[in-house]
């Protein structure tokens, strides 16, 4: 008997006790160079850990075996390793050493006495642009994904690149996004978001709007300043969302009142509502969604730091 005429169940398992094996015996960590800041010293290079690898890349090392052995097995990896996946800005420029991409070539890096490098830069939406990329090309790839968080995007150019690579995911359930995109992002943009620009999307159940305060020079571009009101749509429905959290303050377009009741407009069957640490939003926009949603929602009263109207508490 084959290995692969066994129950789905039970083949599984099987390749998720290997993968976790694998992980367990993986490289953990990412390395870096760092030198001595004063320029009137000599500039000797010393090893750092930069910090961990991402749980969504150690997956991906500990399913590459897997995926190299037929076909079955490179679909089971996939479902395994990208089903949940963290996008990150990247820093910019730093001392890199002068190491492998491939990290499993890490553990010989370590045995070096002497390391050397040069400071480089790297493109800070790089991962992004990729991953936009990729996804559009190869819809089997995209087809696994289940959860996105996007973190530390916040320019028109990476809003367009976040919603370029939402229409790619067609199967998502849970996405963490900027609240630029409430601005920047078109009532199409936002059907694809949700999941109900066609009949085989699946609709989205758990949505998070983070925001964050951001310096005049990076809002003073017209492009950052335009508002087209997607949420205005009769077309655009939250019908199917169960979980919804808004957290982070911003003075630039924020999340208000005005927002909260235009999604109140077709939200009715929410399970979870938080707010936390959003002063542009006061009791009345919190309690439109209650109101929506009163036969559903598993509410918890609470006080938020930052919160409006403090004499009452939120949902």
């Amino acid at each position: 008997m084959h290995i692969n005429e066994l129950p789905y169940e039970i083949l599984s398992s099987i390749l998720q006790q290997a993968a976790s094996t694998n992980g367990q015996e993986g490289v953990k960590f990412t390395y870096g160079l760092g030198s001595n800041p004063l320029p009137l010293q000599s500039s000797k290079l010393s090893r750092y850990v930069r910090g961990p690898i991402s749980p969504d890349v150690l997956r991906w090392d500990a399913a590459c075996a897997v995926r190299q052995v037929c076909s079955q097995w490179h679909e089971w990896a996939l479902d395994y390793a990208i089903k949940d996946v963290h996008l990150s800005r990247w820093r910019g420029a730093e001392r890199w050493a002068e190491l492998s991409t491939r990290r499993k070539m890490y553990n010989i890096y370590e045995l070096i006495e002497r390391p050397s490098g040069a400071r480089v830069y790297r493109d800070p939406f790089g991962t992004l642009r990729q991953t936009a990329s990729i996804l559009a090309r190869f819809p089997g790839i995209s087809k696994h994904l289940r959860r996105l968080w996007f973190s530390g995007f916040y320019t028109p150019e990476t809003d367009r690149l976040i919603l370029d690579t939402l229409r790619s995911c067609r199967n998502l359930t849970s996405i963490s996004i900027p609240w630029t995109l409430l601005r920047h992002g078109s009532a199409d943009d936002w059907m694809y978001l949700l999941g109900i620009a066609g009949p085989s999307d699946s609709p989205l159940e758990s949505l998070e709007i983070q925001a964050v305060c951001l310096m005049e020079s990076q809002t003073s571009d017209t492009d950052f300043q335009q508002d087209l009101q997607p949420l205005r749509d009769p077309r655009i429905s939250f019908q199917y969302l169960k979980r919804l959290k808004l957290f982070g303050n911003t003075t630039m377009m924020p999340v208000n009142d005005e927002d909260l009741t235009l999604i109140a407009g077709t939200i009715a069957s929410l399970e979870e509502f938080h707010v936390t640490c959003l002063s542009t939003v006061s009791i009345e926009g919190v309690m439109a969604i209650v109101k929506a949603s009163q036969s559903t929602l598993r509410a918890s009263l609470r006080r938020d730091k930052g919160a409006r109207n403090l004499d009452r508490p939120d949902v």
